[in-house]
C-alpha cells in the first residue's frame, strides 16, 4: 500500500500551490496566503492507494488554527492501517459498510473523544474511499474533493 502524507506544520506551501501525483491520485495542497492567517493554519492530507486491491483512501483536514488533533487523528488512523487495508480488500457489497462502522467506532470511542476534547480548536475532516466504480465519503465540516474517474465518462 502506497502512502502520501502532508502536514502543514511540516511543509507550509504558503502562497504556493503544490500538486503531488500519487499513483492514480493527484493531491493538491495549498497552505494559504501569507497576508492572511496562513501561518496559524493547521491543514493535512493522508492518502493511501493500492493498485492491486484497486482502492484509494484519502483524509483531508482543515482548521483555521494549529491543532494537535490533526496529528492525533492521523496517528490513530495510521496505527490502524493494516486493519483498514483488510477492510478495503472486502468485496464491494461489504467494504463500505464495514469501513463506515469501523471509522464510526473509532470516532465515537470515549477515549478518542476525550483526547480530541483536550484541544478546543474546530477541525473539519473529509474521508473518501474509492473502490471499483463506487465512492464512500464521511464529511465533518467544510472540506471538499473533486472526483474525476475514467469509469464516469
Amino acid at each position: 500500500m502506497n502512502t502520501f502524507k502532508w502536514m502543514s506544520h511540516e511543509q507550509m506551501y504558503v502562497d504556493e500551490i503544490h500538486v503531488e501525483k500519487c499513483g492514480p491520485l493527484s493531491v493538491g495542497v495549498y497552505g494559504g496566503n501569507q497576508e492572511s492567517d496562513a501561518y496559524e493554519r493547521g491543514d493535512a492530507v493522508l492518502a493511501w492507494w493500492d493498485p492491486e486491491l484497486q482502492f484509494e483512501f484519502v483524509m483531508i483536514f482543515d482548521t483555521h488554527h494549529k491543532t494537535k488533533n490533526i496529528d492525533y487523528i492521523v496517528e490513530a488512523i495510521s496505527e490502524r492501517k493494516e486493519k483498514l487495508k483488510e477492510l478495503f480488500s472486502y468485496p464491494i457489497h461489504l467494504v463500505f459498510h464495514h469501513t463506515h462502522m469501523y471509522l464510526l467506532a473509532l470516532f465515537t470511542d470515549e477515549l478518542f473523544i476525550e483526547k480530541c476534547d483536550q484541544d478546543d480548536e474546530e477541525l473539519a475532516c473529509l474521508i473518501c474511499l474509492r473502490k471499483g466504480e463506487f465512492l464512500y465519503w464521511l464529511s465533518v465540516g467544510n472540506c471538499f474533493a473533486y472526483l474525476f474517474h475514467l469509469c464516469f465518462k
